[in-house]
Order: C-alpha cells, then structure tokens, then sequence
C-alpha cells in the first residue's frame, strides 16, 4: 500500500474511508484526499440483503394495514394491533419511511374509537343512567303518596292554606317522613309560611328526590298537575274517575324552582303546551321527559305526544284517554275475587313488611291477579289488590319490591 493509502487508512472515521485522489499535476504538487461514502460496518453485520428485504416487505403491510385501519376508523381493532407490530418489525428495512407511516396510521386508527367513544358513547350512557335515576325518584315519590293514602285514607293536599286561604306549604313538604326525611319534616315549622323567615333556612335542604341528575340547575323539577290533587283536601283513589292507569301524578319541568314553593305547580293550561315546546313542561333529557301515572307507572312521553292527550291525562273526570304504549308497568285491571268488607279489614291488618305473596294469600284466604308490574335499576315492582262485596268502591292494594312486600293500603274496609 502506498503513503497515500495508508494515509487514507489511518484517518478512517466511522462510516468514512479516506481515498487517495489522483493528483493534478497543474494545481496539486501533491497527492490530495477524497471523501467515500462506505456503510457502517456494524449496519450491514445486523441487516443482510434478505433480511432488508423482508424488512421492506413488512413495512409495507404496515402501510396497508394502517391504510385499512383508518377508512374503517379502526372497526377491525386486531388488524391495527397487527399493524403496529409489523410496522415495529419493518423499521430495520430500506423501507423506514413507509413502516413509520404505517405505524401513524395504525396508531391513529386506534385512537379513532377511543375518541369516537369519549365523545359519543360515554356522555350517552351518562345519559342513560341519569334517565333512569329520574325514573327511580318519580317511583319513590309516587310510593310515598300512596304510604301517606295509607296512613291518612287519601293523598296529600296540593298545598295547606293558612286562615285566609293563601297556600302556606307544598305536598313536597308534606311527603318528606314517607321519602326518608322526617327530621328535615319536624324541623319545619308547618304553621308559618314557607317563606318565613326561619323557613327560608330549609330553603336549600332540598332532599335529592327532588331533583332530575339531568338537570343542571339546581332546584326542584317535579310537579303535579292541580286537579289530581286539590289544596286543603287531599283526594283518594276512589276520585280518580278515568282510572289510574290513565291519570297524570307527576311531570317534570324544563326550568327548576324552590322545592319549597306551595305554588310551583302546573295546571292545564301548561300541559296543553305540549313537551319541550317553550313552555314549562319539559326536561333536559333527549327528546322527552319522565312522566308518572297514578297507578304508580313511570313513562317517557316524547316531546311529539299529543297535547290533546296530556290534557286528557291531566283530569281525573271525564272520558278515558289513549294509554300510553310504552309503561312501565301495565293498566291497573279491577281486582277479582270479592268478599266482606269486615274480614279483609281483619286480614289487611295482619299483613306484615316482609312478607311473601302466598303468606298473604294464606292471610286473605283466596289469591287475586296482579294487577301492575315493573321493573327498574334491578328491582321488581308487583300490585296484588282485592276487590269486596258488600262495599262498593272498596279494596286493598299490597306492594311487593323483589317479591316481598314493601307497602299496603286500603280504601273503605270497615
């Protein structure tokens, strides 16, 4: 080897080999050096010519895989997990560009669904136990009416009223032992006006029953429609005319209100203006609200139910109106099987909290048709009622939550 060339050799970088140029005899009176590009010795010992060729190979599947991935918006998960890995295994090709590639594609299909879910399908789901949890205060609300029909033989006024008849405290006052708030109900003094001033420190005591999880203002969202209950006087089940499967209780409101408020409820007149239809009565649910019917179902009336039907709904006289198709729970249907009004009395008082159907069966001596039926949040609602001979109008009704029972009442025996 030459001067020139071991020159060369010795001043060898990584990557380099230093070449000796021919000289030019009319500039250089000496031999000059020239630059050569000669691969990394290291590189070429970890990739032969095979393996950067299924390097390449792999690279593209990658690329195609990532292609796939993203018009489906990542529907067929396994194929970018398989695309990712590919494109891992491709990087240590001639093809480096098009592995990364499709490593981006497949890694962006990926994250299509996680987005696509975030932004859809969680919020829906919130949605939907929201729904339901509204669902479960209407029915909590409507069993405590019936405990208060029970203990007082009729339903909770629409408001008290003080000497010259100005309404002095709402039925949500008056229903609050039978809902899990006795203490809240003794500390407020009943014979002030609720807005007085030591009332107005209950004003914010709103219990949670009272208010839809959908509703973000915080405030009161249920009401009744006044007729099916009345001021001073509560009405019974023996006033609902039109049957209670086909008689309104309880509506929501799109604007909340102090859950306090004697006259927060609505009459006619807001029910004639249909669902979510820039008047009051309404939700901040999707395409509808909540609705109970005084048989104790719970529906979702959307926002294109007639408002000629709510008005029919929302009168316990007159003509029955259409039943709605998507109840909870079915029609109530009169009780079968009638006999003395002096010995269901006796049997009525012997049932008991807890007990199952044929324990009360064996009480009452004859079984009768389940006359309603629901079931929500993993609960089962039955009504069992019977029917007596010698007192027209006269029965009693047992509840039974996941087949034991949770309440009674009766209307009549004597």
């Amino acid at each position: 080897m030459t001067d020139a060339g071991q020159k060369g050799r010795a001043g060898q970088i990584p990557g380099l080999f230093v070449a000796p140029a021919a000289p030019n005899p009319f500039t250089d009176p000496e031999p000059s050096l020239a630059l050569h590009y000669v691969p990394d010795t290291d590189t070429q010992a970890g990739a032969t010519d095979e393996q950067l060729q299924t390097g390449g190979g792999k690279a593209v599947r990658s690329l195609v895989y990532g292609i796939i991935s993203v018009l489906t918006c990542g529907g067929f998960l396994i194929l970018p997990l398989i695309g990712l890995l590919i494109g891992f295994l491709g990087l240590k090709s001639n093809k480096r560009g098009i592995a990364i590639t499709g490593l981006c594609l497949n890694g962006v299909s990926l994250i299509i669904p996680l987005v696509v879910c975030l932004l859809y399908v969680v919020p829906a789901a919130q949605e939907a136990a929201k729904r339901m949890q509204c669902k479960n205060n209407l029915i909590r609300i409507m069993l405590a009416f019936y405990d208060y029909h029970e203990e007082r033989n009729g339903f909770p006024p629409l408001y008290t009223m003080d000497a010259n008849s100005k309404p002095r405290h709402s039925w949500r006052v008056l229903i609050l032992p039978y809902i899990g708030h006795a203490e809240l109900y003794d500390a407020i003094r009943l014979d002030e006006p609720w807005d007085s001033e030591y009332n107005k420190q209950f004003h914010d005591e709103m219990p949670s029953t009272y208010q839809c999880p959908s509703n973000a203002n915080k405030g009161c969202c249920y009401v009744v429609i006044e007729g099916i209950l009345t001021p001073r006087i509560g009405t019974s089940f023996a006033s609902m005319q039109r049957g209670l499967s086909n008689t309104l209780a309880l509506v929501e409101v799109r604007d909340s209100f102090n859950w306090m408020d004697p006259e927060a409820d609505i009459g006619l007149r807001d029910l004639e203006q249909g669902i979510n239809a820039g008047g009051r009565v309404g939700s901040h649910h999707v395409n509808g609200m909540n609705a109970a019917f005084m048989d104790g179902s719970v529906v979702f009336l959307t926002n294109d139910t007639p408002s000629e039907e709510l008005r029919n709904w929302g009168t316990r006289v007159g003509p029955v109106a259409q039943t709605p198709q998507n109840r909870v729970s079915p029609t109530v249907q009169a009780p079968q099987n009638r006999s003395s009004s002096r010995n269901n009395l006796a049997a009525y008082n012997r049932i008991q909290i807890g007990m199952t159907y044929n324990q009360v069966v064996d009480i009452v001596g004859r079984p009768t048709e389940r006359t309603a039926s629901s079931e929500s949040a993993g609960y089962q609602y039955e009504t069992y009622s019977w029917d007596v001979t010698d007192s027209p109008g006269a029965y009693f009704s047992v509840y039974f939550t996941n087949g034991r029972v949770a309440s009674k009442n009766q209307y009549g025996l004597r």
